[in-house]
């Protein structure tokens, strides 16, 4: 598996730990949670190959940052970090 997948399976880790922490209204942690799964499913599903995801999704984390950003900053750091692998994948 390519370290820039390993990362981001890493990271989609991270995020899901910190959605499990954060006091998040349910709407905002059930989008975040499809959009994880989304990514770890087309990782799972696309083995050595960068993962078929649609354009939008680093859109969507970006978002999703924008309205969590102020209350909390380890979710927004989690998100961002999966947002920077996504580009290290040209995704």
């Amino acid at each position: 598996m390519p370290e820039k997948t390993r990362k981001l399976q890493k990271t989609l880790e991270e995020l899901h730990a910190e959605l499990d922490r954060a006091e998040l209204d349910a709407e905002l942690r059930s989008e975040l949670r499809r959009t994880a799964d989304e990514i770890r499913d087309a990782l799972a599903s696309s083995g050595t190959t960068a993962p078929d995801l649609p354009a939008t999704i680093g859109d969507r984390l970006r978002a999703a940052i924008e309205r969590f950003e102020q209350e909390h900053p380890k979710l927004t750091l989690a998100t961002g970090r999966v947002v920077d692998a996504l580009a290290e994948m040209g995704l």
